[in-house]
């Protein structure tokens, strides 16, 4: 896939042929927070999030509501007609995360939104995320079905309808636990409310792990994918 967007088409067919799985991040689909920036301000990303990453996301959610984004659009537009060629030609998708260069779990729901937003259908785009993933993984998961993990998301809508219900979760069960969304964030939330009363000093063992800096991190969205913004 070229910087524009493209794709040759003799490249859709090989992944079609081949059955090889396609794994794309949508990075360009940052240009959506700008019609939209509730990802953004999301209770859970805000919890979540630390502070630096929370406020360079932000940064992005405000430069695609004013800058120009009318060529991102377009590359974007051509990004999801190649990933939806390469589905509906038999070949199998998966949606990318790339985290942590791309935001994490906000990336997922764009990729989701995008390929909605430009041609696929909630149903193709849903697919991606859960049915084929679980088939490549030869695991029990991304379906209800007899004898699959009962690990699942309970939803405030159906995003059958509208994909942003994806997003709009209001209960979780995990390994026959029923679980809210308060409950989950809670600790997190008394974290983050010690973490501002205190200097927390960093753990020189956690030096050796050079892909937790924020510094590299940013660096690596500015060396592969910033230039979307």
């Amino acid at each position: 896939m070229t910087a524009l967007g493209s794709a040759y088409s003799d490249v859709a067919r090989i992944f079609t042929d081949s059955r090889a799985t396609l794994t794309p991040t949508l990075f360009g689909a940052v240009v959506l927070l700008g019609d939209d920036d509730g990802l953004v301000e999301d209770v859970r990303a805000r919890t979540l999030y630390p502070s630096w990453e929370w406020a360079a996301l932000r940064a992005i959610a405000d430069g695609a509501r004013t800058t120009d984004q009318t060529v991102n659009r377009r590359n974007l537009a051509r990004q999801v007609a190649h990933v939806a060629r390469v589905l509906r030609g038999g070949g199998r998708v998966i949606t990318g995360t790339d985290s942590p260069i791309s935001p994490n779990a906000v990336s997922t729901h764009l990729n989701l939104r995008a390929m909605v937003a430009y041609g696929m259908t909630p149903w193709e785009a849903l697919s991606t995320a859960t049915r084929i993933p679980g088939e490549f993984l030869e695991e029990p998961i991304g379906r209800i079905a007899p004898g699959f993990y009962a690990d699942l998301a309970i939803l405030g809508g159906d995003p059958l309808i509208d994909i942003g219900q994806a997003a709009n979760v209001r209960q979780v069960m995990a390994a026959g636990v029923l679980h809210d969304v308060p409950s989950l964030l809670a600790p997190f939330v008394s974290a983050r409310a010690a973490l501002t009363e205190s200097t927390v000093v960093g753990d020189p063992a956690s030096a050796a792990f050079w892909w937790h800096d924020p510094a590299y991190v940013e660096h690596s969205r500015h060396a592969c994918c910033s230039d979307v913004i």
